[in-house]
């Protein structure tokens, strides 16, 4: 065991025995093992599971000591939206998460999947920005970094994960 495990372990000891929730991604299936969120190592203990998981999965663990069960997947929704432009250097479309779902605000990531405008370099003039503004809402933007302007009805499509 390194000393950063030890560490985090007479830290647990001294930590409720009521329970809280940790992060972790598995690092092996049968028997399931995983690291938590800010280890270098996995744990050297089998973490009994609620769910199916697979390698590389991010997961729910409720831990109280001495006991770790993984309670489910790390909360994550995907989508996709459909962004109808103005001509302007900066357009934004919103996302709606349903509610109860994250219990804080995610971070959401956005791609442009496709576009519409003949001759336009989306690359060129598309910088994605998505920044969640609460744990039900969240906005994505199209900032132009080229100095260019789409034409006003163009479309772009983009696909967004949000995740805690």
């Amino acid at each position: 065991m390194s000393l950063d495990g030890l560490a985090r372990d007479v830290a647990e000891l001294k930590a409720s025995t009521s329970g809280r929730i940790e992060w972790a991604t598995v690092t092996q299936a049968s028997p399931v093992r995983i690291r938590l969120d800010g280890a270098t190592d996995p744990l050297d203990m089998d973490v009994p599971s609620l769910v199916s998981v697979t390698v590389g999965q991010r997961v729910a663990v409720w831990t109280a000591l001495p006991v770790r069960l993984i309670i489910g997947p790390r909360p994550q929704l995907t989508g996709t939206v459909t962004m109808t432009l103005a001509a302007t250097a900066i357009n934004s479309v919103g996302i709606t998460f349903p509610a109860g779902y994250f219990p804080a605000s995610p971070k959401v990531f956005a791609q442009i999947m496709t576009a519409s405008g003949s001759g336009f370099d989306w690359q060129v003039f598309g910088l994605v920005t998505a920044s969640a503004s609460s744990a039900t809402a969240a906005s994505i933007s199209l900032i132009s970094v080229s100095g260019k302007t789409p034409t006003a009805g163009w479309t772009v499509t983009f696909n967004w994960l949000a995740t805690l």
